[in-house]
């Protein structure tokens, strides 16, 4: 399962646009994108109609573009009828009209950082939590080098505390892949979830510090 987002944006500004759609689906936040997703033959007013009823989240990049488009006020305004969750994303342009007194999270000029701030902000939201901290886990669980893995693994650890099913997934991961265990940072991390978890398979746990050792004994 995924969390499904709307990017309202200008053209202009779809290349930082499909950057943060791309980036979005590693924290299981599908992002409909018009110019990117719609086919020239499809008919694109009922289809963005369609995705503006269908969408849990809108995320309105608020560029010095936005307001000069003649869709996405419109597209603010459906998603505001329709009480769809909204998080304005500020580039350049404070949120206004009936999301004036929504707060915005800012864009930086990190997209990957950028992203992050917007995967955390919908965990914190009881209606997309599971979905995104599950993709975070799956994320850290297949991390594919050591560069990558604590960066994963700060990012993870901004979600705690964990449930108990969260806490076998991150241990069950961790023993399964050599960027993890091999990790001397990382390992506090996940001995630090082995230790607040109460209740905890002891075969998982056994299973984790055995690669470790193993690998410590290389």
């Amino acid at each position: 399962m995924s969390v499904s987002a709307f990017l309202s944006h200008s053209h202009h500004d779809l290349r930082v646009g499909n950057a943060i759609k791309k980036q979005l689906a590693d924290y299981g936040i599908e992002v409909f994108l018009a110019h990117k997703d719609l086919k020239p033959s499809t008919e694109w007013q009922k289809v963005i109609r369609q995705h503006l009823r269908d969408c849990e989240v809108f995320l309105p990049l608020l560029t010095t573009h936005f307001h000069e488009s003649y869709w996405t006020d419109q597209e603010t305004g459906i998603a505001v009828a329709h009480r769809k969750f909204i998080l304005p994303l500020k580039v350049d342009v404070n949120p206004y009209g009936f999301i004036s007194e929504i707060q915005a999270l800012r864009i930086g000029k990190s997209i990957g950082d950028s992203c992050w701030k917007i995967a955390r902000a919908l965990a914190a939201e009881p209606d997309f939590s599971r979905e995104v901290r599950s993709a975070v886990i799956e994320m850290f669980a297949a991390s594919g080098s050591f560069d990558e893995t604590p960066l994963i693994a700060t990012r993870l650890a901004e979600l705690r505390p964990f449930s108990n099913s969260e806490a076998r997934a991150i241990v069950a991961g961790s023993a399964n892949n050599q960027n993890i265990y091999g990790c001397w940072a990382v390992r506090d991390f996940v001995n630090g979830v082995i230790q607040k978890a109460s209740r905890l398979d002891s075969s998982l746990v056994r299973e984790f510090r055995a690669r470790v050792k193993e690998w410590d004994s290389r």
